[in-house]
């Protein structure tokens, strides 16, 4: 049996590229601070260069929310954890049990 070993991602915060249209595609990457290199590219919604108006506004909205998701993730994380574990030291927070039990399956969810 192959033990598994955890994926670890490139550090964060990230960062979007530029927002110009321009040649180079600056605005379709993603950078960590400080960082000239890319680390990942979103590619168009569109194959063989078919762009649709509109393309462009959409493919910047999904990079935005791929940069805040992922530099949001660490934290949200580990506010999740605590919430799980404090509805079962702290007795007043049992009235939150139905949200805390929702926390620990999206926690799952992320753990997988």
């Amino acid at each position: 049996m192959t033990a598994k070993t955890e994926q670890v991602h490139t550090p964060t915060p990230w960062k979007q590229g530029t927002n110009t249209r321009t040649n180079t595609g600056e605005w379709i990457l993603i950078y960590t601070e400080g960082s000239k290199r890319p680390i990942a590219k979103i590619l168009p919604i569109h194959t063989q260069g078919n762009r649709q108006a509109g393309d462009f506004d959409e493919e910047q909205a999904n990079l935005a929310f791929i940069v805040k998701a992922c530099n949001a993730h660490d934290d949200l994380v580990k506010s999740l954890t605590f919430l799980s574990e404090a509805v079962r030291t702290e007795p007043c927070m049992e009235i939150y049990r139905a949200h805390i039990e929702q926390a620990r399956d999206i926690l799952d969810k992320v753990k997988a």
